[in-house]
């Protein structure tokens, strides 16, 4: 079951008795429909994605609203939907469904006449624009038409006109009804008149021939459709031109060129006598990642468009010159316009070489390194395309039951390791992607006993024999040089270590006369996550205390003062806490006494978070140089398929600081098991997932081994547990998943620990061998899972993944059930991203007891390719800094390392932007002839520059003097720097901010920051924020908590207010608005200070205090302490005795 707009259940279906009934009424069915949707989430779990919850919902409402069925009928048909439920809870649907549908049907013949509901045929209240009356007619009849794949145009369809010679658009669609929110418009596709699209009946008429409007912007889901019907139309000279026009002008494609130089680079690529997979390549640089179905076409039509191409020349050429010359199959005469190309081409092959040549002096390279390098992007850059392709695209695999080694995609092939196995079942599809076997030893290669570090060094090794084979590779640039470091090695290779022995180094570097003198230098390690970081505060304090060192954590969590961080030898951070910190001129003392900067996950450069680290490396590089201090730089990595690019960026020497292993030096090998559900009903995929996962434990509890199981989100890791339980009760093998009940005292102990938790679910699943951790559990019952896991009472242990981050806790198998999680920043349900999967992974395989492990994810079987071209042919990575460059600029423009566009220039290029705009420029919107013009692009980066300059003085941020070049910082400049402020919130609160405003005035402006745009509102929220509004929410909300803005400012009353928030996706967002809001309060607090609002200073800095406090300014001050009775509370609140009084008592 496909779940689209056209088949989803939003409080939107129920108009016009929405519109038409008394408010009072509304609000009752409001209630009703709400409370469907929560039953509908009990069951199929927090985890759905909002569309999914709708378009269940429309089933399961047609279903029980059908007349001609039974209540058997009807309870079958929710149940294939939902799975098995009970009778009460089958009745509370039927009673809300036949409740709302007896209410819509009351009204449904009060429909305004402009709607198109239900009923009513396509096109009615549709105003057709520019084009014939006849072609309206014929639009009129061939909608109704039935066609093999399915309706055209879909409601809310406006038709446009694409011809081969012009482009001609109709206006947007009607401002109400379903065509302003569908947002859709249907082509029809002709040469010289609209004719229906393939597929459809009728004759066409021609279409008016008109001077074609400014080409829009299509949106990017139609694109796909345009290239079906593209492909149906003869190829002539012109037939290129309209197809890179159309893909010019929708989203994603157009932007780097213009249709004509389109035309011109795709039809030079097409010319040569290239292979198919030589031919892909050269597109997907030229056309980017997004261009599958393009491309595609190309390929299929290139025969014809070269033909074509070559005929219109001709033409061209006889209408001009009178006459072309002949050419035989002997030889081959020129005309002066060829040979004027060829000595052009000629001229571009000096240039180029000429340009390499700079570009190897500007990045310090030999010319061998410089042909491997070449030579390692070509293949990085087909092994992404082949990636990209068979993760945009049903892939091609052998077939079922066959062992293969690759995966084929229109063409181009994605390797996979030797021995993959496919297997294809009625309800999943797996890939078996076996462990790679162990590399063979080098001559010579020994392991690097303990024994070999200095005496004091052998302190942070206690317990260990000797090093693993990447450490012992690494153990003489890691322990014995002081060069920059890039170790790319699988997860679980024991990169903790090498840290730990470049940190040995360092300390080494500073005893003097049998004394370490700990006040010379700090080690900063940038861990990704905070829970990372706290496990590394942990693990490098226990191992460096006997040195009588300090580590210390420094995140958005653990704060430090001045004199801890003088203190702390080692602090562990996060790329942003980081950033913070060198952001502030004041803290140049700090800064300059680290002498060792580890950056963990360097591969996060792809992401989001990839521009914090770039400027972090760019400006230590930057203090490096000006102050002439050596500052180590050592970047840790998973396996990455462009690492020359990152090591030229960490300035590391790629002879001596480069080290790259693949999965064969994994110390535990590890199998990877790859399935795809097939269904697409999200309540019934979520029941095979759940099934599939239950197969794959017991299979692995068979073989006597311990299984972890992740989920993503908290409620999900009991719900998971008991189901696993209720399958394992009804196969009859529970008691294969019973803790050992020996006599012996540790099962002794455990049975009589978990008696003493007061957690109801831990002692529930105990007793059959299952277990559950996530975040929201106590920390004793935690520790107290983990303890038993560990000692092999709990046999499955559900958790989230903040286990994998946090608690170094291996099992045999892990299995990753689902893939989609929610990621409150962006407001929506995502794939889980690769850092999360790798590190699950790492958590396969115990060093100590297992030859081998074993990782499984079960996803959906649209991602199932994805995930298989992520994981074993990975994407180069390229940089994001591009969209951040504004908010960095500034923050260096506050630093004071750049005063001038000059200096901004130099400062680009340090980033790792700089690095890949000179490896692939294309991406980065400059075509061959710009960087052909400008080998080392000073042009573009001064683009770049200005463009952000000039966003920034608009803000008020910097003053930019562009006939100078000169910026200067503002107090608002300085601001947005110290608290992280993005450069679109501080242009809101300039207009916005006022010299008098209450608390709510307050709380609806910066409810509308930046920070929060990618908020979602969801119907399934409304009844539950609804209740926080009228419940906890003092503050009146003036937008109403129906728009996003509005559940901002009732997510942070509700957090000052202690509220408990039921749903998982609330929960998250209300976590984040807490998180950015109390820092966001703290700016304005410093706005209104410079700017002499004294008032509002007093009121700032009062909210300021309630955040960080978590507590209203009228609740009693008591309520900070947690262990004070709810009734003793209520009491002080009601008297109003201040401390003071208390004390008199």
């Amino acid at each position: 079951l496909e779940f689209d707009p056209a088949h989803s259940l939003t409080w939107k279906s129920f108009a016009p008795a929405s519109e038409v009934d008394d408010e009072k009424r509304v609000d009752e069915m409001r209630a009703v429909y709400s409370r469907f949707l929560k039953d509908l989430l009990e069951i199929v779990g927090d985890g759905v994605p909002s569309e999914q919850l709708h378009g269940i919902a429309f089933f399961v409402f047609e279903s029980l609203r059908d007349t001609a069925a039974d209540e058997v009928q009807k309870k079958e048909a929710a149940s294939s939907v939902l799975g098995v439920m009970s009778t009460a809870t089958f009745r509370r649907f039927l009673d809300s469904v036949t409740t709302l549908a007896t209410w819509r049907d009351a009204f449904s013949d009060k429909r305004p006449a402009a709607s198109t509901g239900p009923g009513r045929e396509f096109g009615e209240s549709i105003a057709f624009s520019g084009v014939s009356s006849a072609l309206e007619s014929h639009y009129r009849h061939v909608a109704t038409v039935p066609s093999s794949r399915g309706p055209f145009p879909p409601p809310g369809f406006t038709p446009r006109v694409i011809s081969a010679s012009h482009t001609a658009t109709a206006p947007p669609p009607v401002a109400n009804g379903p065509a302003a929110a569908n947002g859709f418009t249907p082509r029809i596709i002709s040469q010289s008149a609209a004719v229906p699209p393939p597929g459809l009946v009728g004759t066409a008429q021609p279409a008016p021939r008109a001077t074609p409007p400014p080409v829009e912007r299509l949106p990017e889901r139609k694109v796909r459709s345009y290239w079906e019907e593209a492909a149906d139309l003869p190829v002539d000279g012109s037939w290129l031109a309209d197809q890179c026009a159309a893909f010019s002008a929708s989203e994603g494609g157009g932007g780097a060129f213009s249709a004509d130089e389109l035309v011109s680079n795709v039809l030079s690529i097409l010319r040569t006598a290239k292979s198919e997979a030589e031919l892909q390549e050269s597109l997907f640089n030229l056309l980017g990642f997004n261009s599958f179905e393009f491309i595609q076409l190309l390929i299929k039509k290139r025969l014809e468009i070269v033909t074509a191409a070559a005929a219109q020349g001709r033409l061209s050429s006889e209408g001009s010159n009178g006459r072309r010359p002949a050419m035989t199959s002997q030889f081959t005469i020129m005309s002066e316009k060829e040979k004027q190309a060829q000595k052009q081409q000629q001229k571009e092959r000096k240039k180029k070489a000429k340009e390499d040549r700079q570009t190897m002096a500007t990045l310090g390279l030999s010319e061998d390194e410089w042909r491997a390098l070449a030579a390692e992007q070509r293949e990085a850059q087909q092994a992404a395309a082949a990636a990209a392709a068979a993760a945009a695209t049903p892939a091609t695999l052998a077939p079922a039951g066959t062992r293969a080694s690759h995966l084929a995609s229109f063409g181009q092939q994605m390797v996979l390791p030797e021995g993959t196995v496919r297997k294809n079942f009625k309800k999943y599809e797996e890939v078996v992607v076996p462990y790679a076997q162990p590399a063979p030893q080098q001559q010579g290669e020994r392991l690097v006993p303990i024994t070999d570090f200095d005496p004091f060094a052998q302190l942070a090794f206690q317990g260990y024999k000797s090093l693993n084979r990447i450490q012992s590779r690494l153990f003489e640039a890691a322990y014995r040089s002081n060069e920059n470091l890039l170790i790319c090695a699988p997860t679980g290779a024991g990169k903790t270590n090498i840290a730990v022995m470049t940190m040995l180094h360092e300390i080494g570097q500073h005893f003097r006369g049998g004394k370490l003198l700990r006040d010379e230098f700090k080690i900063v390690y940038v861990a990704p996550m905070k829970a990372l970081a706290s496990e590394m505060t942990e693990n490098f304090s226990r191992r460096l205390s006997a040195l009588g060192l300090i580590c210390r954590e420094l995140t958005g969590d653990m704060q430090l003062t001045k004199k801890e961080l003088a203190e702390t030898q080692v602090i562990i951070t996060t790329p942003e806490k980081w950033d913070v910190i060198t952001r502030k001129s004041g803290d140049v003392a700090l800064t300059s006494q680290v002498k060792l900067l580890i950056i963990d996950e360097v591969h996060l450069l792809h992401e989001d978070r990839g521009p914090v680290i770039e400027v972090l490396i760019a400006r230590t590089l930057r203090q490096v140089e000006s102050s002439q201090n050596m500052i180590r730089i050592v970047g840790l990595s998973a396996t990455l398929p462009n690492y020359h690019d990152v090591s030229v960026f960490l300035r590391v020497n790629p002879k001596a600081g480069l080290f790259y292993f693949d999965n064969s030096y994994r110390p535990v090998p590890l199998t990877q098991q790859f399935i795809g559900a097939k269904e697409r009903n999200a309540g019934k995929l979520k029941q095979d997932m759940n099934e599939i996962c239950f197969d794959k434990v017991l299979e692995s509890i068979k073989a006597g081994n311990q299984v972890m199981v992740f989920v993503h989100s908290r409620n999900d890791t009991y719900k998971t547990s008991m189901a696993l339980m209720e399958m394992a009760r009804d196969a009859n093998v529970l008691s294969l998943f019973a803790p050992d009940e020996s006599s012996s005292n540790s099962a002794k102990q455990a049975a009589k620990d978990v008696s003493r938790s007061r957690n109801r679910e831990l002692r529930e699943l105990f007793q059959f061998g299952f277990g559950m951790h996530n975040a929201g559990m106590l920390r004793p019952d935690r520790s107290l899972t983990e303890r038993l896991f560990s000692e092999g009472h709990i046999k499955v242990l559900c958790c989230t993944a903040t286990l994998a981050w946090g608690v170094n806790l291996p099992a045999h198998t892990v299995v990753i059930k689902g893939t989609q999680i929610y990621d409150a920043k962006q407001g929506s349900f995502v794939e889980l991203g690769m850092l999360d999967v790798m590190q699950i992974f790492g958590r396969a395989g115990r060093p100590q007891f297992d030859t081998s492990g074993e990782g499984i994810i079960i996803t959906s079987h649209e991602q199932l390719p994805r995930y298989l071209a992520l994981l074993n042919q990975q994407l180069p990575i390229e940089s994001q800094f591009i969209a951040a460059l504004a908010d960095h600029l500034n923050a260096e423009i506050v630093l004071g390392t750049v005063s001038n566009v000059q200096e901004a220039v130099t400062w680009l290029s340090y980033t790792y932007l700089f690095i890949r705009m000179i490896r692939n420029p294309l991406v980065y919107g400059m075509t061959q002839a710009d960087k052909d013009m400008d080998p080392l692009l000073d042009n573009r980066r001064r683009q770049l520059v200005t463009a952000a300059g000039r966003t920034l003085d608009a803000c008020k941020m910097v003053r930019f003097d562009e006939r100078s070049g000169n910026f200067n910082a503002t107090d608002l400049g300085r601001v947005a720097s110290h608290y992280y402020i993005r450069h679109e919130t501080i242009m809101q609160f300039n207009e916005l901010l006022k010299n008098h405003m209450a608390e709510g005035d307050i709380l609806n402006m910066v409810s509308q920051a930046t920070e929060f745009e990618n908020i979602q509102l969801r119907e399934e929220e409304m009844v539950e924020l609804d209740k926080l509004k009228a419940k906890v929410c003092p503050i009146p909300v003036k937008m109403g908590s129906e728009n996003k803005n509005g559940k901002v400012n009732v997510l942070f009353q509700a957090y000052l207010s202690q509220a408990f928030i039921e749903g998982f996706a609330l929960v998250s967002d209300s976590a984040y608005v807490a998180q950015n809001m109390g820092r966001i309060l703290r700016g304005l607090f410093d706005i209104a200070l410079k700017k002499g609002m004294a008032s509002m200073a007093e009121r700032l800095l009062t909210m300021c205090k309630m955040t960080e406090r978590r507590l209203w300014e009228f609740r009693h001050p008591l309520r900070q302490f947690p262990n004070i009775q709810p009734a003793t509370l209520a009491n002080l609140d009601e008297k109003r005795m201040a401390p003071h009084q208390l004390s008199d008592l």
